[in-house]
């Protein structure tokens, strides 16, 4: 049973790091196409040595001096809290904002071009 859960979160994990590498993959093509592919090239390797000191330098240390149950309340406010500054300043809400306070004008008859009567029949 043990060794079944973790093929499991092996296989989430795996999917879950292939999702974050094609996202970063797309962000690396489009700047390089619109940018240059040196600059954009060296931005991804510059990412990955950063990624690399962080997770050494601050991830080892942290697992081992810090409670893992602190860790993951502390790991999932700070997700909440980023989810909710994402949605608050994405592209997406703006637009819906923007088409949410657009005035709608009255239906008007397709024949004459004036305002419709709505469900008024003659």
């Amino acid at each position: 049973m043990h060794t079944t859960s973790t093929l499991i979160l092996i296989l989430a994990v795996f999917g879950a790091s292939s999702v974050e590498m094609v996202e970063a993959l797309t962000i690396v093509v489009a700047a390089g196409v619109s940018r240059g592919w040196r600059s954009a090239l060296e931005g991804a390797a510059t990412a990955v040595v950063v990624l690399a000191l962080l997770v050494g330098f601050i991830g080892v240390p942290l697992i081992h001096y810090v409670p893992i149950d602190t860790l993951r309340v502390v790991v999932g406010a700070l997700l909440l809290v980023s989810q909710g500054a994402i949605q608050n300043f994405s592209p997406y809400t703006k637009v819906t904002t923007v088409v949410r306070d657009v005035p709608i004008p009255p239906p008007r008859c397709h024949i004459h071009g004036l305002p419709d009567a709505g469900t008024r029949r003659l």
